[in-house]
Protein backbone atom coordinates (compact mmCIF):
# COMPACT_ATOMS: atom_id res chain seq x y z
CA UNK A 1 0.00 0.00 0.00
CA UNK A 2 3.08 2.16 0.96
CA UNK A 3 4.77 1.44 -2.14
CA UNK A 4 1.36 2.58 -4.32
CA UNK A 5 1.22 5.68 -2.60
CA UNK A 6 4.55 6.68 -3.10
CA UNK A 7 4.31 6.20 -6.65
CA UNK A 8 1.16 7.83 -7.17
CA UNK A 9 2.73 10.45 -5.22
CA UNK A 10 5.83 10.43 -7.60
CA UNK A 11 3.88 10.32 -10.64
CA UNK A 12 1.65 13.39 -9.42
CA UNK A 13 5.05 15.55 -8.89
CA UNK A 14 6.39 14.58 -11.99
CA UNK A 15 3.63 15.70 -13.66
CA UNK A 16 3.16 18.82 -11.53
CA UNK A 17 6.72 19.21 -12.60
CA UNK A 18 6.34 18.86 -16.10
CA UNK A 19 3.57 21.63 -16.49
CA UNK A 20 5.64 24.17 -14.63
CA UNK A 21 8.69 23.46 -16.88
CA UNK A 22 7.53 24.61 -19.99
CA UNK A 23 9.74 27.55 -20.96
CA UNK A 24 12.92 28.46 -20.70
CA UNK A 25 13.72 32.79 -20.67
CA UNK A 26 17.18 33.19 -21.02
CA UNK A 27 19.69 36.42 -21.51
CA UNK A 28 16.61 39.03 -20.02
CA UNK A 29 17.31 42.72 -20.67
CA UNK A 30 13.85 44.05 -21.03
CA UNK A 31 10.24 43.30 -19.30
CA UNK A 32 8.13 40.27 -19.57
CA UNK A 33 4.43 39.88 -19.41
CA UNK A 34 3.43 36.43 -18.77
CA UNK A 35 -0.23 35.35 -18.99
CA UNK A 36 -1.04 32.04 -17.05
CA UNK A 37 -3.10 29.51 -18.35
CA UNK A 38 -5.66 30.45 -15.47
CA UNK A 39 -6.15 33.93 -16.76
CA UNK A 40 -3.91 35.36 -13.94
CA UNK A 41 -1.25 37.58 -15.40
CA UNK A 42 2.42 38.46 -14.43
CA UNK A 43 4.85 41.40 -14.93
CA UNK A 44 8.33 40.40 -14.50
CA UNK A 45 10.91 43.49 -14.77
CA UNK A 46 14.36 42.36 -15.70
CA UNK A 47 15.68 42.54 -12.03
CA UNK A 48 12.57 40.32 -10.76
CA UNK A 49 13.19 36.40 -10.62
CA UNK A 50 11.43 34.59 -13.37
CA UNK A 51 8.18 32.30 -12.20
CA UNK A 52 7.51 29.05 -13.38
CA UNK A 53 6.04 29.29 -17.05
CA UNK A 54 3.31 26.15 -17.56
CA UNK A 55 2.81 25.00 -20.96
CA UNK A 56 0.01 27.17 -22.84
CA UNK A 57 0.93 30.14 -21.32
CA UNK A 58 1.77 33.54 -23.27
CA UNK A 59 4.76 35.54 -22.94
CA UNK A 60 4.45 38.97 -24.25
CA UNK A 61 7.77 40.83 -25.03
CA UNK A 62 7.39 44.52 -23.30
CA UNK A 63 11.14 46.07 -24.01
CA UNK A 64 14.44 44.64 -23.99
CA UNK A 65 15.47 41.35 -25.67
CA UNK A 66 15.04 37.75 -24.16
CA UNK A 67 16.02 34.23 -25.64
CA UNK A 68 12.98 31.73 -25.41
CA UNK A 69 12.85 27.99 -26.01
CA UNK A 70 10.22 25.51 -25.09
CA UNK A 71 10.73 22.35 -23.24
CA UNK A 72 9.52 18.92 -24.94
CA UNK A 73 5.58 18.22 -24.91
CA UNK A 74 5.24 21.99 -24.28
CA UNK A 75 3.59 24.66 -26.17
CA UNK A 76 4.04 28.66 -25.39
CA UNK A 77 3.01 31.70 -27.41
CA UNK A 78 5.23 34.61 -27.72
CA UNK A 79 4.29 37.92 -28.39
CA UNK A 80 6.16 41.09 -29.21
CA UNK A 81 4.78 44.24 -31.15
CA UNK A 82 2.11 43.27 -33.43
CA UNK A 83 4.10 39.82 -34.00
CA UNK A 84 2.77 36.04 -32.34
CA UNK A 85 4.99 32.89 -32.69
CA UNK A 86 3.81 29.48 -31.23
CA UNK A 87 6.97 28.12 -29.67
CA UNK A 88 6.55 24.23 -29.62
CA UNK A 89 8.99 21.55 -27.99
CA UNK A 90 12.19 21.81 -29.85
CA UNK A 91 12.18 24.97 -30.73
CA UNK A 92 13.83 28.63 -29.82
CA UNK A 93 13.68 32.35 -30.44
CA UNK A 94 15.36 35.23 -29.86
CA UNK A 95 13.33 38.29 -29.22
CA UNK A 96 13.96 41.87 -29.40
CA UNK A 97 11.39 44.79 -28.96
CA UNK A 98 11.99 48.98 -29.02
CA UNK A 99 9.11 49.75 -27.05
CA UNK A 100 9.02 53.41 -28.78
CA UNK A 101 9.00 52.12 -31.86
CA UNK A 102 7.26 49.12 -31.40
CA UNK A 103 9.62 47.46 -34.18
CA UNK A 104 10.28 43.74 -33.12
CA UNK A 105 13.12 41.37 -34.40
CA UNK A 106 12.41 37.43 -33.73
CA UNK A 107 15.25 35.33 -34.78
CA UNK A 108 14.80 31.17 -35.41
CA UNK A 109 17.93 30.01 -33.12
CA UNK A 110 16.65 26.22 -33.01
CA UNK A 111 14.21 24.35 -35.17
CA UNK A 112 11.61 26.18 -37.65
CA UNK A 113 8.83 28.68 -36.28
CA UNK A 114 5.93 30.57 -37.94
CA UNK A 115 5.33 34.11 -36.92
CA UNK A 116 2.17 35.45 -37.14
CA UNK A 117 1.29 39.38 -37.59
CA UNK A 118 -1.89 40.76 -36.58
CA UNK A 119 -3.14 41.43 -39.80
CA UNK A 120 -2.56 37.44 -40.72
CA UNK A 121 0.67 37.81 -42.68
CA UNK A 122 2.77 34.58 -41.44
CA UNK A 123 6.91 34.58 -41.89
CA UNK A 124 8.50 31.54 -41.69
CA UNK A 125 11.95 31.35 -40.63
CA UNK A 126 14.70 28.53 -40.04
CA UNK A 127 17.88 28.39 -38.26
CA UNK A 128 19.71 31.23 -38.47
CA UNK A 129 17.42 33.33 -40.30
CA UNK A 130 15.79 36.56 -38.72
CA UNK A 131 12.79 38.80 -39.49
CA UNK A 132 12.27 42.77 -38.22
CA UNK A 133 8.53 43.55 -37.87
CA UNK A 134 7.02 46.95 -37.83
CA UNK A 135 3.32 48.03 -38.29
CA UNK A 136 2.18 51.78 -39.02
CA UNK A 137 -0.60 52.12 -36.69
CA UNK A 138 -2.14 55.39 -39.07
CA UNK A 139 -2.66 53.10 -42.01
CA UNK A 140 -2.38 49.43 -40.94
CA UNK A 141 0.62 48.45 -43.48
CA UNK A 142 2.71 46.13 -41.65
CA UNK A 143 6.48 45.63 -43.22
CA UNK A 144 8.78 42.60 -42.95
CA UNK A 145 12.13 42.90 -43.26
CA UNK A 146 14.55 40.14 -43.96
CA UNK A 147 17.96 40.75 -41.70
CA UNK A 148 19.80 37.77 -42.28
CA UNK A 149 19.00 34.54 -43.94
CA UNK A 150 15.72 33.48 -45.86
CA UNK A 151 12.27 34.59 -44.44
CA UNK A 152 9.36 33.07 -46.25
CA UNK A 153 6.42 35.34 -45.91
CA UNK A 154 2.76 34.16 -47.17
CA UNK A 155 -0.20 36.55 -47.68
CA UNK A 156 -3.87 36.17 -46.42
CA UNK A 157 -4.55 35.70 -50.13
CA UNK A 158 -2.01 32.91 -50.53
CA UNK A 159 0.70 35.06 -52.25
CA UNK A 160 4.31 33.90 -51.53
CA UNK A 161 7.51 36.02 -51.10
CA UNK A 162 11.26 35.00 -50.28
CA UNK A 163 12.88 37.84 -48.60
CA UNK A 164 16.73 37.92 -48.31
CA UNK A 165 19.73 40.22 -49.11
CA UNK A 166 18.56 40.71 -52.53
CA UNK A 167 14.96 41.82 -51.82
CA UNK A 168 14.86 41.96 -47.79
CA UNK A 169 11.53 43.58 -47.64
CA UNK A 170 7.80 43.08 -48.03
CA UNK A 171 4.53 45.18 -47.21
CA UNK A 172 0.65 43.85 -46.41
CA UNK A 173 -2.29 46.29 -45.57
CA UNK A 174 -4.64 45.63 -43.19
CA UNK A 175 -6.38 42.75 -44.50
CA UNK A 176 -2.41 40.98 -45.24
CA UNK A 177 -2.66 41.15 -48.65
CA UNK A 178 0.46 42.88 -50.69
CA UNK A 179 0.28 46.58 -50.47
CA UNK A 180 1.96 49.00 -52.65
CA UNK A 181 2.60 52.48 -51.94
CA UNK A 182 0.82 54.61 -54.03
CA UNK A 183 2.56 56.99 -56.32
CA UNK A 184 3.62 60.62 -55.24
CA UNK A 185 1.05 63.30 -56.35
CA UNK A 186 2.40 65.35 -59.86
CA UNK A 187 3.35 68.62 -58.84
CA UNK A 188 0.93 71.13 -58.87
CA UNK A 189 1.34 73.74 -61.92
CA UNK A 190 2.56 76.78 -60.93
CA UNK A 191 -0.01 79.91 -61.30
CA UNK A 192 0.04 82.02 -64.49
CA UNK A 193 1.37 84.84 -62.82
CA UNK A 194 3.84 83.01 -61.17
CA UNK A 195 4.54 81.45 -64.79
CA UNK A 196 4.61 84.61 -66.69
CA UNK A 197 6.90 86.23 -63.88
CA UNK A 198 9.30 83.33 -63.79
CA UNK A 199 9.62 83.18 -67.92
CA UNK A 200 10.34 87.13 -67.75
CA UNK A 201 13.46 85.83 -65.24
CA UNK A 202 14.72 83.79 -68.12
CA UNK A 203 14.70 86.82 -70.54
CA UNK A 204 18.70 87.69 -71.51
CA UNK A 205 18.53 91.58 -72.24
CA UNK A 206 19.28 92.22 -76.33
CA UNK A 207 22.77 93.21 -76.55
Amino acid sequence: MKKTLLLVGFFVLLTCFSCFAAVNVENRTGAIQIKMPDGSVVTVQPSDPLPAIPNGAVITILSGTADISATEGSQVSVVAGVSTVQLASGTAINVSLNPSTGAAVLAATTGTVTVTTNNGTTATLNTGSAVQVTADQTTGVTTMTANTGTVTVTTTNGVTIALNSTNPTFSTNDKGEAYTPPPPPPPEPLETGVQNEEAAKDISPVK
